[in-house]
């Protein structure tokens, strides 16, 4: 019993570290978070975030999964009851775009600094992003079902790729993101249709 206290006290200390990480990279960025000042806010010692998270780089991809687990949530929870599939992708697009946006400053200097970083992304969860390809390859068989699965998994990584290519655009020369929406989900669409 007492070890399944300590187990989850530790969860619950984790949790916290890595809620307020999240509010410092959302703020101050990756390169000005100081592992000591978050160890000092949250009331731990700076061996303990290492101790959970390895490095702060380990942090901070502890941070892109919760992050993509939230999208992936959030993205069931808009899509309930709507039963387009074509509405659901601009959903996906919207929501993926509007988590960027609204978390600029965490992503925008390692994406700058680092030309693989969506790359990297998608190597270091790979299975919360299979949930993600998952979803998107069962709304793009329901768009045209003249497809195989493997020519809908295919496209799913296509959507990655032509939303990381606008959003990692927008970082870097600033224009309106969430005004590119409608292109990028005509431009899935026109994917789509005409695969198979």
């Amino acid at each position: 019993m007492a070890s399944k206290i300590k187990l989850k006290l530790q969860d619950v200390k984790r949790d916290l570290i890595l809620e307020e990480a999240a509010l410092l990279f959302e703020s101050i960025g990756f390169e000005q978070l100081k592992v000591s000042d978050l160890a000092k806010s949250v009331g731990v010692s700076v061996g303990t975030i290492y101790g959970m998270f390895e490095s702060k780089e380990g942090l901070y991809m502890a941070y892109v999964r919760k992050q993509i687990a939230d999208y992936v949530q959030e993205l069931e929870m808009r899509c309930e009851g709507i039963t387009s599939d074509a509405e659901q992708l601009k959903i996906a697009f919207e929501l993926k775009c509007g988590h960027f946006v609204s978390k600029r400053k965490a992503v925008e200097e390692c994406a700058k600094n680092n030309p693989l970083f969506f790359s990297n992304i998608r190597h270091s969860s790979p299975d919360i992003l299979s949930e993600v390809y998952g979803k998107l390859s069962q709304m793009i068989l329901n768009i045209n079902p003249k497809l195989n699965n493997t020519e809908a998994e295919k496209l799913a990584y296509a959507f990655t790729g032509l939303s990381d290519g606008y959003i990692a655009h927008w970082l870097m020369v600033e224009d309106d993101l969430m005004a590119e929406v409608e292109k990028m989900h005509s431009q899935m669409m026109l994917m789509i249709k005409e695969s198979a």
